[in-house]
This record gives C-alpha cells, sequence and structure tokens, in this order.
C-alpha cells in the first residue's frame, strides 16, 4: 500500500487496499484498540510488533483528511498495551514500534486525564506525580 501510495496511485489505494485493511482488524472495544490478526511466521519481519507498526505507519500515510486518526489512536494502544506485557522481542521491533507511536507527535504521548483518588485523609492527584509515556501508569507508596 505504501508503495502503491508514493508511486502515485493514491486513488487505487483508498478505494480498494485502505478498506481491505480495515476489514481485517480486530477491534478491542475493553481496552480501545486495534490490531491485526497474522499467522504465525519464522520470519522476523512477520513479527507481531514490526506487522502493527507498519500498518500504523501505512494509515499514518493515508491519512490526509484526519478520518483515520481514530484507527491510528487504538492501533496505538495495542501496541503501548503490548509492551505492558510482553516483551517485543529484539531490538528491531522496538524501534519500529518507538518510530510508529512517535509518528503521531508527542501529543500523543501525553497523559490526557488526571485521576485524584482519596485514602482517608491522604489525597493523590496524578498531575502532581510523573506518569509513564503513553500510558500514563504512575506509581506511589504511601
Amino acid at each position: 500500500a505504501q508503495i502503491l501510495f508514493r508511486n502515485g496511485e493514491e486513488s487505487f489505494v483508498r478505494k480498494t487496499i485502505l478498506p481491505s485493511l480495515l476489514e481485517r482488524t480486530v477491534i478491542d472495544t475493553i481496552n480501545a484498540s486495534l490490531y491485526w490478526k497474522q499467522r504465525n511466521t519464522y520470519f522476523w519481519y512477520a513479527s507481531p510488533i514490526e506487522h502493527q507498526s507498519m500498518m500504523i505507519e501505512t494509515l499514518q500515510l493515508l491519512n490526509k483528511d484526519g478520518k483515520l486518526q481514530q484507527a491510528i489512536q487504538q492501533a496505538n494502544n495495542w501496541l503501548l498495551l503490548n509492551k505492558q506485557t510482553n516483551h517485543w522481542g529484539n531490538s528491531i521491533a522496538t524501534a519500529n514500534a518507538c518510530y510508529a507511536l512517535l509518528l503521531n507527535g508527542e501529543q500523543s504521548l501525553q497523559a490526557k486525564n488526571s485521576v485524584r483518588i482519596q485514602l482517608g485523609s491522604f489525597v493523590l492527584n496524578s498531575d502532581n506525580l510523573p506518569q509513564e509515556a503513553g500510558t500514563g501508569y504512575l506509581q506511589k507508596r504511601i
């Protein structure tokens, strides 16, 4: 899709390939994430992380009108959630994933919501604590 798009076949990519790519997505509504189901393979370049990263890059390339922004954000969420529970496998996968996450600009890694937790008289406000970029994860020992 990227090669065709960059070689002037934008109409074909938008009308034929993009709908096909979006039909093959699996949407996880609980985690607000999106990914492409893939068969297992022995090739390093076809691992789930590289595949997801390439798909995010493709969607970003085709997102001139902003209609794919939600799909891109959901695909980014899948990468971040995957990293929380899995090892990305190798440095190539990690580099590809970081590149895909940063394509959307640094605002996608900033925390959007603040959380206020009260335990008795102790109040914890997420605005006052350092948070992990992208996930908003924070930790405070009391």
